[in-house]
């Protein structure tokens, strides 16, 4: 687990406010990333800490969402509060907004803290056993199949009795939707930057494809409620998830919203998104601006930040077409 930035490790000095105006406590810290930390709390649930400015709005957006269209919404960690925490921080010489959102508990994809390279040089996240279990992988064959790279190669896949073979197809078919889905953001971003119509309209094209290729590959029995959801927020709230990629998506654990309990592979973090609308969050003070700010001067900053976690660009580098060969045999 990456070590938590030292923003985190001195607003923690402000536990006590932070939990009385979540009404929750805060427990073990679950991971940290570049932006915030990851909480234990009450179950269903889990708070996050983070200091990208779009996360909490967009957090906001998805909880309304849920409300409005639940169907919809499934593909999407549920949501019981979003809290600006006031006041900003600053770091390194930059101002930020904090929010505080509790959503709902997932088990991850990937444990990032056990490496494996069995099946090629590069260490890669290890797939988690859950995981396995949810792809109906055998249990004596999991601890070859942790290794996603051997997961997807023909000669493992063999292996599989024919019902876990398609499961593990389908999973290979989300994670090369989430890839095609997050390039059609970037190509949508990009052409709204362009000043040329004609190249604007070439990359407008471009999004709009690899919108369809992505949603269609995610759209099957595992990755159904996700591809829902990214396309209602697009189509229904014209909200671009850009960001959501192999290390953002998890298992649903808990009851759903019919009270089953039933695994669903769902989004946790929706990463960066195109949402420009009014933010609708509510406030709340944990320190007076005087100590905040001094608490959190970057003077006195360290930085300690070592992310551990693997670019996801190289989750589909050389060493990886395998995974793309398997998508491409599920259509």
């Amino acid at each position: 687990m990456a070590a938590a930035p030292a923003w985190i490790d001195a607003l923690l000095q402000k536990r006590s406010a932070i939990e009385e105006t979540l009404g929750l406590p805060l427990g073990n810290m679950f991971a940290c990333g570049e932006f915030g930390c990851a909480f234990d709390t009450t179950d269903p649930w889990a708070v996050k800490i983070t200091r990208d400015p779009t996360e909490g709005p967009i957090w906001a957006e998805i909880a309304d969402f849920h409300q409005s269209s639940p169907a919809d919404a499934a593909g999407a960690a549920r949501v019981r509060d979003v809290v600006r925490l006031k006041p900003d921080i600053r770091w390194k010489l930059k101002k930020y907004p904090v929010y505080a959102v509790v959503r709902e508990e997932i088990l991850p994809v990937w444990d990032e803290g056990k490496p494996v390279a069995k099946c090629g040089e590069k260490p890669t996240p290890s797939v988690t056993d859950y995981t396995l279990a949810q792809l109906q992988v055998p249990e004596e064959l999991r601890s070859t199949f942790q290794d996603y790279r051997c997961m997807f190669s023909d000669t493992t896949l063999a292996l599989l009795p024919e019902e876990a073979q398609q499961r593990v197809r389908d999973f290979a078919a989300v994670l090369v939707g989430l890839k095609e889905f997050r390039d059609a953001a970037g190509y949508a971003q990009h052409a709204a930057k362009l000043k040329s119509k004609k190249a604007a309209a070439q990359y407008r094209q471009l999004a709009q494809e690899g919108y369809q290729r992505g949603l269609t590959l995610i759209y099957n029995p595992i990755g159904a409620p996700i591809a829902k959801t990214l396309d209602g927020l697009f189509t229904k709230r014209d909200i671009l998830l850009a960001d959501v990629h192999w290390a953002n998506v998890g298992w649903r654990v808990h009851e759903d919203i019919n009270g089953r309990l039933a695994p669903t592979l769902i989004i946790f973090d929706p990463g960066f998104s195109t949402y420009t609308g009014a933010e609708r969050v509510r406030e709340a003070y944990v320190a007076n601006n005087a100590e905040h700010l001094d608490m959190l001067d970057p003077d006195e900053v360290r930085l300690a930040m070592h992310v551990t976690m693997l670019d996801c660009d190289d989750f589909f580098d050389a060493d990886d077409r395998a995974v793309a060969n398997v998508a491409s045999r599920y259509q």
